[in-house]
């Protein structure tokens, strides 16, 4: 692996251990609205669901732009 990889790869593992702990500190249920359903399910879920969300929007984002800046 060159330095550059090594240096991704040990961010995306601190930003995932950051992560994980605030996840775990969070693991009271909270209510919160969708439209008219109002679910209460742990805090820890929401910001589990929303650190994926983005995760996967960055991936999709980098892939476009990777396939429109190629051509």
């Amino acid at each position: 692996m060159t330095k550059k990889a090594w240096a991704k790869l040990i961010i995306l593992l601190v930003v995932l251990v950051l992560a994980l702990i605030v996840i775990f500190q969070n693991i009271q249920p909270t209510a919160f609205a969708i439209l008219f359903w109002r679910p209460e399910i742990p805090l820890t879920l929401i910001i589990l669901a929303s650190f994926l969300l983005g995760l996967v929007g960055g991936i999709v984002i980098k892939a476009r732009l990777g396939r429109t800046r190629g051509k």
